[in-house]
């Protein structure tokens, strides 16, 4: 038996509670390439944009804010609380999936620690059943199966947590950065703005 073979049975001795683990493995993963793939790709297209409407140079506007922003600065009219709503926008498409990462972070170990409890029950009634004269291996191997649901739901929700906490601090950049932008394009508008 290969290692691979190995853990795929463990991963089926796991009992019932493993499978919606390993449905929270699958929307982790999911959720983290796509959030990988937006703030490696599409905020730093958001704040090349913004930084080249601040500048005066011409491109084409990337996100909700640099589009508004645009538009406003071809109109003459800067309308603060229009910009505001589209920064906001920005940050609501930044924010998509990072609570269900949160979630996925604190559930995963809760099904694994509740996998693990019902286990330990099946062991004990096995024990019961045998009016006490087990066997320590047959006591050892229901542990173990026990054990298997903690740990990987503890394998899924570490990755997620990372995730979580890692794009929660790039939506408070992107915040501060786009929050910065406007007030420097408005105090430019101003009679007297440099």
């Amino acid at each position: 038996m290969s290692g691979s073979d190995i853990q795929v049975l463990w991963l089926l001795k796991g009992g019932v509670f493993i499978w919606p683990i390993l449905l929270l493995s699958v929307l982790g993963l999911y959720f983290l390439l796509d959030r990988m793939i937006h703030f490696w790709i599409t905020i730093p297209r958001i704040k090349a944009s913004v930084e080249n409407i601040l500048n005066g140079a011409k491109s084409e506007p990337a996100g909700h804010f640099a589009k508004a922003l645009t538009d406003s600065l071809n109109q003459n009219n800067l309308d603060k609380d229009l910009l505001e709503i589209e920064i906001e926008k920005d940050l609501g498409d930044a924010e998509r999936y990072v609570n269900g990462l949160g979630i996925i972070s604190q559930v995963a170990p809760l099904l694994g620690l509740l996998g693990t409890v019902t286990g330990m029950i099946q062991a004990f009634q096995r024990i019961q059943d045998l009016a006490g004269q087990v066997n320590p291996s047959i006591l050892a191997g229901g542990i173990w199966e026990a054990l298997i649901t903690t740990a990987v739901g503890m394998t899924v929700a570490i990755p997620a947590l990372v995730g979580a906490l890692y794009f929660n601090s790039r939506i408070k950049s992107l915040e501060i950065h786009l929050h910065g932008a406007l007030t420097r394009i408005l105090k430019q508008s101003q009679p007297g703005g440099s």
